[in-house]
């Protein structure tokens, strides 16, 4: 086959097993196959993906999207684009979210009228400049006689009336992007790979907007730098493909990450409706009541059922909360059961529905829609009153947004699919409370994605088990799948499980089994040569050891609430000095997965117990719908297979280079070889890829301190 692709390559010389990877990759490609690629660190994954689709695009006259949902990945693909560009000339943009480039800082909605007034504002100056040019060309062909040019002048005076109206509610910069030439920043654009932040100063000393200036070289752009959102979002991705003057079928596209496509895809595709809405829904009514009787909207009847269903809501979550819980409540959302999430008995919408029926409403479905109509031309009213000036913002109608939540609400109630929750918060003092539709299975997005594209890539360290992968995600088009494990030398690292007692969660408390712990972890802490990161199942568990711990060396803790970053810094500067720092966080917390702990970041990484997520109903009902769709499977693809994906994750976050050595550490004893015997059904020994299972080293843990001695010995003798 031809190696054109290899014109792309910006290295000296390919890792192991990269250039078969690039020629896999690139038929793949050919064929219009998706791609699953899994690459331990050290394989190149960015390269080798992104080498063969420019090539195949470039031939095809397709564009490349490459998307994740990890800041410090899409920082790699533009360094790594910007290796690409030094070899080959290539148009690379790099997007980011309307909010962080709008230099008015105000919401999508109010954006878009200030656009269209801005627009109707240039057509309206291009209408008086002709009618000046016509009036002056009739007061020369008429010698200047005093009526001639009336009817013009007329119209102009009119049109310059509405000129000066529009210029008080238009965005200046956007005016300033239409009506000038902007060749040179396309040419400052596609100079280098350039950040948003980078244009955004650009724009600024401009008076522009960068988001739009951004937008118009779209169309020139090889490739696209984005997150999840601009492609989970099929609104978004329509705006992206016509701003690239693209269809679907002219991408090639590839998700980085992509293990977390499944839950990116459950968060788009979960619906919410908030407490106040449902409030706003009925003042809409009554405040809009001599519209709505004039249309014979049933007024009486919509603000009735609006008021009936929000003070539903507000007692169900009220009355669940125990005495005193009200005051303790935190300002993240707390779940509320209003539904079984087994079997599906929705006693909230039963009871709502009974009580609909007790106030004389019985057509329930056509009230609904009715409120959608309302709701419609209300949001047309309030569009208009903005664009006109006689409101000082853009009012959205939350009419339009409970009818439709709440007939979606009720065609779906017997779907496995969805599962309702309510969810309850303190914020600024207050109870805020909404009703949430839990996305189970999201396959509603992602399926006509990999169905539509030209081609996809999925890669990630941790993509394993691909049948898995694909029943959850939907793909049924043809794939290749790629696998490569860690290339560093083998001697470098250290993975051990260790045969303590199963952290079970009713043995997690046991001062026993805590005891036992603390003195595994002291060991671990004592005989490691430098950094150590310890990740737990809770934060909670993560605060009761890091007050147990003896060590004399810093020892952080990863708070909710406190930005992980600075404490990340911190940790990395005493490790770089070749000191010793502990830090303890938790698994499902934002330090396990795209962050770089190399060299002496990191010299351990423990897992203390299995870390499956908090197994309530919200995960219950996850995993009762993937039984339901996938009988005998719905504990593995809901609980297991993710939370084995973590904790490898985890894992990866030490030893990042072929120089680079470090010990991973399993704390419990069902990571060990030995637990598919002693503990049958409850090992996961049998849950991690076989290349991961050939390193795993069982260890009693007495015997912990000498492996780590021995381990880190060899290391000081190495270098």
């Amino acid at each position: 086959m031809s190696q054109d692709y290899m014109r792309f390559f910006p290295k000296p010389a390919c890792y192991t097993n990269q250039k078969e990877a690039m020629e896999s990759i690139h038929k793949a490609l050919l064929d219009q196959k998706i791609v699953l690629f899994e690459g331990a660190c050290g394989t190149g994954k960015t390269l080798s993906t992104l080498v063969p689709a420019i090539d195949v695009a470039q031939k095809l006259g397709k564009v490349v999207i490459i998307a994740t949902n990890v800041h410090q990945q899409m920082q790699q693909f533009i360094e790594e684009s910007r290796e690409i560009k030094q070899k080959q000339d290539i148009k690379v943009a790099v997007l980011k979210g309307k909010k962080h480039m709008c230099p008015r800082e105000v919401d999508y909605e109010t954006c878009s009228v200030l656009k269209e007034n801005t627009y109707e504002l240039i057509n309206k100056e291009k209408e008086s400049a002709e009618i000046r040019t016509r009036l002056k060309q009739e007061l020369v062909d008429s010698g200047d006689n005093d009526n001639s040019g009336e009817s013009l002048r007329s119209e102009l005076n009119k049109l310059e009336k509405e000129i000066r109206e529009l210029r008080d509610r238009y965005c200046s910069y956007l005016y300033k992007v239409a009506v000038s030439d902007t060749d040179d920043f396309s040419l400052w654009y596609f100079e280098e790979v350039r950040t948003t932040e980078e244009v955004n100063e650009w724009a600024y000393k401009s008076d522009m907007c960068g988001y739009e200036l951004m937008k118009k070289q779209m169309v020139h752009a090889d490739l696209v730098i984005c997150n999840f959102h601009h492609i989970l979002n099929f609104n978004i991705l329509a705006n992206l493909l016509g701003w690239m003057d693209k269809s679907v079928d002219d991408v090639i596209m590839i998700f980085d990450e992509a293990h977390n496509l499944e839950s990116a895809a459950r968060s788009h595709s979960s619906l919410n409706l908030p407490a106040y809405s449902l409030q706003r829904a009925f003042e809409d009514v009554t405040a809009n009541e001599g519209i709505s009787q004039k249309d014979s909207y049933r007024v009486k009847d919509l603000e009735k059922l609006f008021k009936l269903i929000y003070q539903h809501l507000k007692d169900v979550y009220e009355s669940r909360l125990d005495f005193g819980e009200r005051e303790r409540l935190p300002n993240t959302w707390k779940d509320v059961t209003i539904c079984d999430p087994k079997h599906r008995d929705d006693y909230f919408l039963k009871r709502l529905l009974e009580q609909i029926e007790e106030a004389g409403i019985t057509d329930l479905y056509e009230l609904l829609e009715d409120a959608a109509e309302l709701g419609r031309y209300l949001d047309d009213f309030y569009k208009e009153q903005y664009k006109q000036g006689h409101s000082n913002r853009k009012k959205n109608s939350q009419l339009l947004r409970s009818a439709e939540f709440f007939m979606f609400y009720l065609e779906h109630a017997s779907d496995m699919a969805y599962y309702p929750l309510l969810n309850v918060r303190r914020k600024d003092n207050e109870l805020e409370g909404r009703i949430e539709l839990v996305s189970c299975i999201p396959n509603n997005v992602t399926t006509p994605i990999f169905s539509s594209f030209y081609a996809s890539i999925l890669m990630s360290a941790t993509l394993q088990p691909y049948p898995v992968m694909k029943a959850k995600l939907g793909i049924t088009r043809p794939t290749i799948e790629i696998a490569y494990g860690i290339t560093f030398p083998e001697d470098n690292r250290l993975t051990i499980a260790i045969n303590s007692q199963p952290l079970f969660a009713k043995k997690r408390d046991d001062p026993g089994t805590i005891e036992q712990v603390t003195q595994i972890l002291n060991d671990i802490i004592q005989h490691t040569d430098g950094n150590v990161l310890v990740f737990f199942q809770s934060y909670h568990e993560a605060k009761m050891y890091k007050n147990r711990i003896t060590s004399e060396a810093t020892v952080y803790l990863d708070e909710i609430g406190i930005s992980s970053q600075e404490v990340r810094d911190e940790f990395f500067k005493v490790g770089e000095t070749g000191n010793k720092a502990i830090i303890f966080s938790y698994l499902w917390g934002t330090l396990t997965e795209g962050v770089d702990y190399k060299d002496g970041r990191g010299r351990a990484v423990v897992i203390v117990g299995i870390g499956y997520p908090a197994l309530n109903d919200r995960m219950r009902a996850i995993e009762a719908a993937y039984e339901h769709e996938f009988p005998g499977k719905g504990w593995d693809y809901a609980i297991q297979i993710p939370t084995i994906r973590k904790v490898r994750q985890a894992m990866g976050r030490v030893i990042r280079s072929p120089t680079d050595y470090g010990a991973r550490i399993l704390l419990d004893g069902r990571y060990t070889s030995a637990s598919l015997i002693r503990l049958k059904k409850y090992s996961v020994f049998h849950a991690f890829p076989a290349e991961d299972r050939d390193e795993i080293i069982d260890v009693e843990p007495d015997n912990v301190k000498f492996s780590l001695m021995n381990f880190f010995n060899d290391m000081k003798k190495n270098q």
